[in-house]
């Protein structure tokens, strides 16, 4: 095989690889959001906050699509009265609501469970106060925490695999010259 055909032949069979890992990448990267366990996002108002007046809803984002048929929260005072009125609301694409009547300083626990449209579920509970400025502490900071990003790794897989085939490149042996 001339040299120039077994560079095509080589340049050919790295870009059938490189197709191969980028859909793979992209089967990989579909599968892993529905794979992962759903989280909120945020709770407004936070948990742990201290507000002045009481909100008219409090709301809870996710990190997926919350089936709001499935889905409740339910709003507690310091003396466990439900303060919740009406059903759960959607509240954009990631989040609900839920309309609250408050008309006094208190303590609110919020509690939760979502279950998103493809089967996750995440529960807790949030606090926050009304009024009232000795109420609870704030909650400490989580950690940051995220899982491998699928398409970031595929491109470093890549960039390892283009940089061994340089270096191969560079430190093989030149063709030995015909003498003829």
């Amino acid at each position: 095989m001339s040299t120039p055909a077994r560079i095509y032949a080589v340049a050919a069979v790295a870009v059938a690889a490189l197709v191969a890992l980028l859909a793979f990448a992209a089967h990989v990267d579909s599968a892993s959001s529905a794979d992962s366990p759903l989280k909120v996002v945020s709770v407004v108002p936070a948990d742990g906050a201290v507000v002045t007046a009481a909100p008219a809803a409090v709301q809870i984002r996710v990190s997926g699509r919350p089936d709001l048929a499935r889905s409740h929260i339910a709003v507690y005072d310091d003396g466990s009265s439900r303060l919740d009125t009406g059903a759960v609301s959607p509240d954009g694409d990631d989040g609900l609501s839920q309309a609250i009547v408050l008309d006094r300083p208190a303590e609110i626990a919020v509690a939760y469970h979502v279950v998103s449209v493809d089967g996750r579920v995440v529960s807790g509970i949030a606090r926050f106060t009304v009024g009232v400025t000795d109420g609870p502490a704030a909650p400490p900071p989580t950690a940051h925490a995220h899982g491998v990003d699928p398409f970031g790794a595929a491109l470093l897989v890549i960039d390892g695999i283009a940089l061994l085939v340089v270096v191969l490149l560079l430190f093989r042996r030149p063709p030995v010259p015909d003498p003829s």
